[in-house]
C-alpha cells in the first residue's frame, strides 16, 4: 500500500541479513531494483544509517543493460509516450498489449526456440576450412565440411557461447594435428619425385655408356669407311645429348631431395611453435566468424521480431496470428536506442546464450507491481539462493503493460522456492483526509479492470485537500506561486509540484520563471537527484517519493481522462503528500477528481 513503509521494511530486512550473516554478506552480493534512480537515491539514504554501504542499485533497465554490456544505449518507453498523449486509444491499447506479450512466459518460450533455431541453422562451408602455413613452404591444411560438422557435435555444451568457443578450440586442434601427416605426405611426394629423377639420370648414364661403346666399336673395325665414321660421330653426339639431359635430371632430382629434407626439417616440431599456434588460432577464429558469427544480442532480437515469417513459424502454437503481428508493433529503434518493453527479452537471450551465472545472495525489488513476469524470471535467475524481497502496490500500477496483474504471478515465478506473502494495508505517510481522498480517486478505476485493495488511512488528522478550479492559465500560475511562497514561509522544505508529463514540467517551469518565480528544480528524468526544496516532477516519476506538501497542477478534464492509467497517475500524485495536498485545475475537473469530490461531500 502507498505510504505503508514498504521500502523501509525491506532496507531493515537487508540490514538484519547483514547482521546475522556475520561478515559473509557483502555489498556486491546484494542488489536493489526500483522504478527510477531518483527514487533509489531518495530511498537509499536510510541504508548508511543502518551500517549498510555501497549496495548496487538501479532500475531493471539499468541493471539489465549493464549485465548485457549495453551501457551506451538509451532506453525509451514507446507505450508510456502513447499513454501520456491520451490519443488514438486503439493504437495505444495495441501498444500496451504488445508490451504485455513481450514480457510474458510465452515470449520466453519463443526466445528459447529462436536460440535453438540459430544453433541448428549454421551453414558450414561446402569446401570445408583450409589454412596455409607459409613457414613450411605454403603447406596447406584443411578440414572437410564433414569434419567441421563432427567437431560441432562434439563441442556441444550447456550454453551456446561455450559451444562456440569449444568448437573453435576443436577445429584449431584438429588443424594442428594435421601438420605432421600432411607434411609427411608432402615431403614423401617430393622425395619420390626426386628419386624418380635420379633413376632417370642413372638410366641416361647407362644409355650414354652404351652409345659411346658402340661408337668405339664402329670406329675400330671400320677406320677406312667414311660412312661408318659418320655413324660413330652420330652415336657420340647422341651420347653427349644424353649426358646433358642426365645432368638436368641429376640437378632436379638433387633439388627435389633437398626440398624434401628442408620441408621435413622445417615441419619437425612445428605443431609446438607458439607463433604458428597463435596464427592458426586467429585464422580459425576469422574463418568461423564467417559462418558462425559472434552473438549480437540486439541484432538477433531485432532480426527475430522484424521477420514475421520466422517469428510466426517458431511460435505458431504460442501466439495467435494477431498476437504475432503485435510483437512487431512497437517500432524497433535503430542505433543506440532500445525500448523498455524489449529489455527483459534481450537479457534472456544474452543470459541463455552466454550462460550467465547467479550472482546475488539477496535482491530487493521495490515497486514490483511494474515488474513483468519475464523481468522477474531474469531477477530470479540472478539470485544464488532465491533470497528476494518483493515490494509493491497494485494500486500504483502505472506501468501495468509491463507489470504483474496479481501477486500470484510473482509466486509462480518463484515456484519451488519457499515464499511468504505479507499484506500491509495500513497507510502511515498521509493524513487521514489525504488518504481518504486518494482512495476515492482509486475507486473510479473502470469496472472492467481489477480493483486493487484500498489502503487503510492512518488516524492522523489535518486539513483536507484543497481543490481550486481557476479560469485561465495565468490564474493557475499565479495560484501556484502564491501557494509556494506560503509553504516556503511556513518552513516546508520538501515540496512537489506534480504535472502529467515532462513536457508540461518544462512549460510550467518556463511560465513560472517568466512570472518571477525561479526557486524551483525540474526532474527532467529519473536520473535527477533531489536534495530538497521545490521540485517540479511528472506523476510517473514521483512514485515512491514523499513530500511535506504537494501541488497537483492541471487536474483538469483536458489533461486527465477516466482511463485506468490516468486514475492511477492521480492516485500516485495525491499519495505523495505528507501534510498538505493542493489540487489545481482550469476549466472543468478531470472525472476522477470530480468523483472524489462528490464522494467527499456525500
Amino acid at each position: 500500500m502507498a505510504g505503508s513503509g514498504k521500502s523501509i521494511i525491506a532496507q531493515y530486512r537487508l540490514a538484519y541479513l547483514y547482521k546475522i550473516a556475520e561478515g559473509k554478506l557483502h555489498a556486491n552480493d546484494c542488489l536493489i531494483l526500483g522504478p527510477s534512480r531518483l527514487f533509489l537515491n531518495y530511498a537509499a539514504r536510510v541504508l548508511p544509517r543502518l551500517n549498510v554501504h555501497d549496495i548496487s542499485q538501479g532500475t531493471f533497465a539499468d541493471w539489465a543493460c549493464e549485465r548485457i554490456g549495453l551501457k551506451n544505449y538509451r532506453v525509451e518507453d514507446a507505450v508510456l509516450i502513447k499513454l501520456l498523449a491520451s490519443e488514438a486509444p486503439l493504437e495505444t491499447a495495441n501498444f500496451c498489449q504488445a508490451s504485455v506479450l513481450k514480457n510474458s512466459r510465452r515470449m520466453c518460450d519463443l526466445l528459447h526456440r529462436y536460440l535453438v533455431y540459430r544453433q541448428n541453422s549454421i551453414n558450414f562451408p561446402a569446401n570445408g576450412l583450409s589454412y596455409v602455413i607459409k613457414q613450411a613452404g605454403n603447406l596447406a591444411l584443411s578440414l572437410s565440411a564433414i569434419e567441421l560438422r563432427e567437431a560441432f557435435e562434439t563441442a556441444k555444451r550447456p550454453n551456446m557461447n561455450e559451444h562456440r568457443e569449444r568448437f573453435i578450440e576443436l577445429v584449431h586442434r584438429k588443424l594442428l594435428e594435421k601438420i605432421n601427416p600432411t607434411a609427411t605426405k608432402v615431403f614423401e611426394s617430393i622425395r619420390a619425385s626426386g628419386t624418380a629423377l635420379l633413376e632417370k639420370f642413372q638410366q641416361h648414364r647407362e644409355l650414354e655408356t652404351l652409345l659411346l661403346s658402340r661408337a668405339d666399336e664402329v670406329r675400330h673395325y671400320n677406320d677406312a669407311d667414311l660412312e661408318d665414321n659418320q655413324t660413330a660421330v652420330s652415336l657420340e653426339q647422341g651420347a653427349q645429348g644424353l649426358v646433358e639431359l642426365g645432368k638436368y635430371y641429376k640437378r632436379q632430382g638433387d633439388l627435389r631431395l633437398a626440398e624434401a629434407d628442408r620441408v621435413q626439417a622445417e615441419v619437425y616440431g612445428l605443431a609446438q611453435n607458439p607463433s604458428l599456434i597463435e596464427g592458426t588460432l586467429l585464422a580459425v577464429q576469422a574463418a568461423v566468424q564467417n559462418f558462425w558469427p559472434d552473438f549480437d544480442v540486439v541484432k538477433e532480437y531485432r532480426a527475430l521480431l522484424s521477420n514475421r515469417s520466422m517469428s510466426g513459424k517458431l511460435s505458431s502454437d504460442l501466439f495467435s496470428e494477431t498476437e504475432i503481428d503485435l510483437l512487431s508493433l512497437i517500432p524497433q529503434p535503430t542505433g543506440l536506442v532500445l525500448d523498455i518493453s524489449d529489455i527483459a527479452g534481450l537479457l534472456y537471450l544474452y543470459r541463455v546464450y552466454y550462460g550467465l551465472k547467479p550472482k546475488y545472495k539477496h535482491i530487493i525489488i521495490d515497486e514490483a507491481q511494474d515488474t513483468s513476469w519475464l523481468q522477474l524470471e531474469e531477477i530470479r535467475c540472478a539470485s544464488q539462493n532465491g533470497s528476494v524481497t518483493v515490494l509493491g502496490d497494485l494500486a500504483q500500477s502505472i506501468f501495468s503493460y509491463r507489470g504483474v496483474a496479481s501477486w500470484e504471478e510473482v509466486k509462480q515465478v518463484f515456484e519451488g522456492i519457499k515464499t511468504e506473502y505479507k499484506e500491509i494495508r495500513q497507510n502511515y505517510r498521509n493524513t487521514y483526509e489525504i488518504m481518504s481522498f486518494a482512495n476515492n480517486i482509486l475507486r473510479t478505476i473502470p469496472p472492467t479492470s481489477t480493483h486493487p485493495a484500498l489502503a487503510i488511512p492512518f488516524d492522523r488528522h489535518d486539513a483536507p485537500p484543497i481543490l481550486e478550479l481557476l479560469k485561465t492559465s495565468n490564474d493557475l500560475y499565479a495560484k501556484i506561486i502564491e501557494h509556494l511562497k506560503r509553504l516556503r514561509s511556513e518552513k516546508h522544505h520538501n515540496i512537489a509540484v506534480i504535472v502529467k508529463t515532462i513536457e508540461q514540467c518544462q512549460r510550467l517551469d518556463e511560465s513560472l520563471r517568466n512570472m518571477g518565480y525561479a526557486e524551483i528544480s525540474v526532474a527532467h528524468s529519473g536520473d535527477f537527484e533531489y536534495e530538497g526544496g521545490v521540485l517540479l516532477i511528472p506523476a510517473y516519476l514521483a512514485k515512491g517519493l514523499e513530500f511535506e506538501a504537494v501541488i497537483i497542477v492541471n487536474a483538469s478534464a483536458d489533461h486527465y481522462t477516466d482511463s485506468e492509467f490516468d486514475v492511477r497517475l492521480l492516485y500516485v500524485a495525491a499519495t505523495r503528500a505528507l501534510h498538505e495536498l493542493h489540487i489545481l485545475g482550469v476549466g472543468t475537473w478531470a472525472p476522477p477528481i470530480q468523483f472524489a469530490m462528490q464522494a467527499e461531500t456525500g
